[in-house]
């Protein structure tokens, strides 16, 4: 007698990116990333400003991405490459009031979705040697719990206008372009006053991890751009159809 298999449940994962033990690189990515600063759209596959060209304390980068929009993240990694920047910022800052370190750059990190802010993490911008590469690992996703929205139709080019966005906004320090004028005119005889450093990346790397549960109990209700299917000889047809088993 022949019989009947019946699926009880299915968990799969997908990654995009590094493995583990693997080092995220520039040239790893998403391939749809949008991009966006406070003041236009950017291009993320050059060199550009993601803060602005005058950046402050609050400043904003914004990215999306239809896999980032569509999944249930479990893990994202950032790869930044800065262009330009000195290997010392306390030393480019010395001739500043108070001048920064290094560590004192960075982001605060969340997801928005669907107009709502879900803070991840607060990560430095710059390694201890702000010239090396710096690669950034978030693997706490637990409060983004609503069901992935999925990507607009026609792909808008403004991330902020997605549904789900990953959003980078600048806290710590800012780069001193408001101190300047002051430094600059009070600088004791013989004192070199820097301008302020601008950040400009080179390259932004990225990469994902995303799980999917099913159980019988929820029916055939999955996630936006997800199918179950069943493969045939000859080809294959969606599961549900009249006859057809899970």
């Amino acid at each position: 007698m022949l019989s009947v298999l019946k699926l009880a449940s299915l968990s799969c994962a997908a990654t995009v990116g590094p493995r583990t033990g693997e080092t995220l690189t520039p040239d790893t990515g998403l391939a749809e990333l949008a991009a966006r600063n406070d003041r236009t759209a950017v291009d993320p596959t050059k060199p550009f400003e993601p803060f602005g060209d005058r950046p402050k304390i609050g400043a904003r980068l914004s990215l999306a991405d239809p896999e980032l929009a569509g999944k249930r993240l479990t893990r994202l990694d950032l790869a930044l490459e800065w262009m330009g920047v000195p290997g010392s910022l306390a030393t480019h800052y010395a001739g500043y009031a108070s001048p920064p370190q290094n560590g004192d750059f960075k982001a605060e990190i969340a997801i928005v979705d669907r107009g709502v802010s879900i803070a991840l993490s607060t990560e430095r911008l710059f390694e201890d040697d702000a010239g090396k590469r710096r690669n950034i690992a978030l693997s706490d996703f637990r409060a983004v719990t609503e069901v992935p929205p999925g990507p607009p139709r026609g792909r808008a080019p403004d991330s902020s206008r997605w549904d789900r966005y990953l959003r980078l906004e600048l806290a710590g320090s800012d780069f001193r372009h408001a101190a300047y004028p002051k430094a600059a005119s009070t600088a004791a005889e013989g004192t070199t006053v820097n301008p302020p450093h601008n950040p400009r990346l080179k390259s932004l790397g990225s990469g994902y991890r995303a799980e999917s549960q099913w159980s019988p109990a929820q029916g055939l209700a999955l996630d936006p751009g997800e199918a179950i299917l069943h493969l045939h000889p000859f080809g294959q047809s969606p599961a549900g159809e009249p006859g057809a088993e899970l």
